[in-house]
């Protein structure tokens, strides 16, 4: 897909969003790397806003965002592998946590089906344990659960 370039106007081809070619990509980071005090590393322009403040690093908002995605873009090619670890590791907790998730019904028929009585009575003797103790029926589920070994 063909872009046009934020800073020099060139067309670049690129499968992504990207905002700048990669020759200024290089020359913004190359800027970034040795930077001078008061010069913006995007556009090169002298600016006293930058001087007066030490933690601005960009002229005005349109070189704050191609700054922006500049760092950003560095980082993903720096980091693509611990980013692709990243979410896989988080889809697979995600459908781990899919799957291991029942309702209290389920949970319920389960420690019955365990001791061979209805869910009506199972439900009968977890909501006498927990009246007798004092907790709630999620927590004496639980336990009966750890106490079981289901």
């Amino acid at each position: 897909m063909k872009h046009v370039c934020a800073l020099c106007h060139q067309e670049f081809e690129n499968a992504y969003r990207m905002l700048v070619c990669d020759d200024c990509y290089n020359r913004i980071l190359q800027n970034m790397e040795k930077s001078e005090p008061g010069i913006c590393p995007v556009c090169g322009v002298h600016s006293d806003a930058i001087l007066r403040n030490p933690r601005k690093k960009f002229c005005g908002k349109r070189c704050h965002h191609i700054g922006h995605a500049v760092i950003s873009r560095k980082y993903r090619m720096d980091h693509s592998q611990r980013i692709r670890e990243m979410k896989k590791t988080r889809l697979e907790k995600k459908k781990a946590r899919l799957r291991r998730k029942r309702s209290r019904i389920d949970e319920i028929a389960l420690i019955g089906k365990y001791m061979d009585k209805s869910y009506g009575i199972t439900r009968m003797l977890l909501q006498q344990r927990a009246d007798q103790e004092g907790i709630s029926i999620d927590i004496a589920i639980a336990a009966v659960r750890q106490e079981r070994g289901i």
